[in-house]
């Protein structure tokens, strides 16, 4: 590191005369640095300790002075990261502040001079784009209706940010409705409580429909709200209560919410608190929400495209503990890749392949363009994907790996890059035998180690070797494998897999 960083200074001190040698630390003298003189000036602090540079090399400064620090905001060095020197360059512009790179570490650029990709213009919505801050998957509630009636009731559902937005829209689907779905109000707010009805009341607020607070959506069609002015932290849990008026005999939602809803007779969007005699984990009618934001600030989203273990079969209800729900935590920890929304449209019990749109089941080749292509300002593609083709299709590698190129070039084509998923070890499950565990092998061979120039993937992750059991990779971890299944990871098992995703991927 020292090596790239005296290049940016050497220039300054091409002249510098030669003047009596102050003292400095062994570490730095026995690796045949001589010490800097008395008064230098500190440039770089290691292990080893202070280092200057005199006569275009370095020293070590063991009683120098420490370039000058800026002033910057609490909100950045509340996290840990220390203010840069004065005059820093501004490399990178967020809601904590402005930031610059020093020792090839993120500090906070209090009073630098911008580089030309922050963002210090004015607001001016001109400038505005929506990017996806949540989604999920649609498919029919055939057998999947809750023990109650959603006509003329309030449904309040639960789901969570994976990016801060000060302004929202939101996306309502009808799309297998055989009839028009009436939605009387909608409102939104934050949750009060995790696993509760309950809403913090002054965050309450109405989602209109071109000015209106309510609207009819027609048969096999979707719709998109106004945007209205909701400050949502990232990470923040909202609380969408929809109001029914008529709805079709069949509705359109996502089964397997992870997520508590919580249904009422009669109008309750702006009730502080619905009861929860009535709850169900399913969602209805929501199908995403995006946020409006200035493009400068570079905003994106990843679409994490697969079956039940991206949909998260086996976490904790109500604790948002899937894979994607660690991955989007530990982007937010990251100031480079925190305005990166992620997009969960796994559905389970699919598969890939399979071009036929079954409206209980669709597979990913019949809904990616649905899915994928259609969402708010998709830039990332993370494709699990195939187990259930091997297990339960009997489907050979060649089969999956061609629906791969596919959605991989239809991807590319628009501007998406794709990572792929390594598929998991199912060694422990009923319908295992060694053929199957042939295919899953070369599958992931083909991931790890085909480039995007032949058709492959533009990365990919390991998630099969994170959650291997390590006395037999062809199982699923003993400790980790959910119901005993031998297929799907517990929550401690999806955690594995949220921090097995290099976060250099989207940087």
């Amino acid at each position: 590191m020292k090596a790239s960083f005296i290049s940016a200074i050497i220039a300054t001190f091409v002249n510098y005369a030669l003047v009596k040698a102050g003292s400095c630390p062994a570490s730095i003298t026995d690796q045949g640095y001589p010490c800097c003189s008395t008064g230098c000036t500190v440039y770089y602090t290691d292990n080893d300790g202070d280092w200057g540079v005199e006569n275009n090399q370095w020293c070590g400064c063991g009683n120098g002075n420490n370039v000058a620090k800026s002033e910057c905001p609490a909100s950045i060095t509340s996290q840990g990261y220390e203010c840069c020197s004065e005059n820093c360059e501004i490399v990178y512009t967020d809601d904590d502040g402005n930031w610059g790179v020093e020792n090839n570490q993120w500090c906070g650029c209090g009073n630098g001079t911008d580089s030309g990709n922050g963002n210090n213009d004015e607001e001016n919505f001109d400038n505005y784009i929506y990017s996806g801050t949540w989604a999920s998957s649609q498919y029919s509630a055939e057998g999947n209706m809750p023990n109650v009636s959603l006509r003329n009731s309030s449904i309040r559902q639960i789901v969570r940010t994976s990016v801060e937005g000060e302004y929202l829209r939101f996306h309502f689907s009808n799309f297998l409705g055989n009839s028009n779905l009436e939605l009387r109000s909608v409102h939104v707010a934050k949750s009060a409580s995790q696993g509760t009805g309950k809403i913090i009341k002054d965050t309450d607020t109405v989602i209109t429909f071109d000015g209106k607070e309510s609207v009819t959506i027609p048969a096999q069609k979707e719709i998109t709200s106004d945007t209205i002015k909701f400050s949502a932290p990232a990470l923040t849990e909202l609380a969408v209560t929809i109001y029914y008026g008529n709805i079709p005999n069949t509705m359109t939602s996502h089964v397997a919410s992870r997520a508590n809803s919580f249904i009422e007779s009669g109008n309750a969007v702006s009730k502080e608190s619905i009861s929860t005699n009535n709850k169900t984990l399913h969602w209805y009618t929501l199908s995403a929400i995006d946020v409006f934001v200035n493009k400068n600030k570079d905003y994106k989203a990843v679409v994490c495209f697969g079956d039940s273990i991206t949909d998260g079969r086996g976490v904790t209800n109500d604790k948002n503990n899937r894979w994607t729900d660690i991955l989007a935590t530990r982007l937010q920890q990251n100031p480079a890749t925190k305005n990166i929304g992620v997009l969960n449209q796994g559905i389970g019990a699919t598969t890939v392949a399979g071009t036929y749109y079954n409206p209980t089941s669709p597979a990913g080749q019949a809904r990616f363009e649905k899915d994928v292509l259609k969402q708010t300002n998709v830039k990332y593609l993370i494709i699990l994907y195939g187990v259930n083709d091997i297990l339960y299709n009997n489907s050979n590698a060649q089969t999956i790996i061609n629906v791969y190129k596919d959605l991989i070039k239809k991807a590319h084509n628009n501007g998406i890059k794709v990572f792929g998923g390594t598929i998991l070890p199912f060694g422990k499950n009923s319908g295992f035998n060694s053929n199957k565990e042939s295919q899953r092998t070369t599958v992931n061979n083909w991931i790890m180690n085909t480039p995007a120039s032949q058709g492959g993937f533009d990365g990919y992750i390991d998630f099969a070797s994170a959650v291997a059991d390590k006395s037999n990779k062809q199982w699923l971890n003993t400790n980790w494998n959910f119901e005993n299944d031998g297929l799907h990871p517990n929550a401690v098992g999806y955690e594995a897999m949220g921090k097995a995703i290099d976060l250099n991927l989207f940087m």
